[in-house]
């Protein structure tokens, strides 16, 4: 994998445009203390967000199927990897950079699924609705429908 864009996380960036000055040169270790600890945090909180996840799904608090705020789980996968690269890079810290590697890929997975839940889940909806439909026969009626007027899609006229 490439190394990442230095506009993707701001902090660095702004600090490496900065590094050639002595004066701010004196707060790289603060810089990156503060970062390292604030990507801890994150990092520890990964594995309470599926259990989360998983306890609004079995309550019946989150859909079944796919819904637009999943979208709300791709954009921080791919900014925490983003963000590990950098701070690996910065901090020297090998270890850290090659997890976020790791980590690229599975946010990469997590938007692959997303985006085929959101291009199927409007046919699995229409299929369902189909099969669901009360009095609904293997011919489709022909008839006023919606009491809109012109010719109809389905032979018929609508009024």
């Amino acid at each position: 994998m490439s190394r990442a864009d230095p506009r993707a996380f701001a902090a660095f960036a702004a600090f490496a445009a900065f590094a050639a000055f002595a004066a701010f040169a004196a707060f790289r270790p603060a810089v990156i203390g503060i970062a390292l600890a604030l990507w801890a945090v994150a990092t520890g909180l990964i594995p309470v967000l599926p259990v989360i996840g998983a306890a609004r799904w079995l309550r019946g608090h989150a859909p079944r199927g796919f819904g637009r705020e999943l979208w709300m789980i791709v954009f921080p996968a791919g900014m925490y990897a983003t963000a590990s690269m950098r701070i690996g890079a910065e901090a020297g810290l090998p270890p850290i950079r090659e997890l976020s590697t790791a980590v690229a890929w599975v946010a990469a997975a997590v938007w692959a699924v997303v985006f085929a839940a959101m291009v199927t889940w409007p046919i699995a909806r229409w299929r369902s609705a189909r099969r669901t439909a009360p009095g609904r026969s293997e011919v489709a009626p022909r008839g006023p429908v919606h009491g809109l007027t012109g010719p109809s899609s389905r032979g018929g006229t609508i009024s």
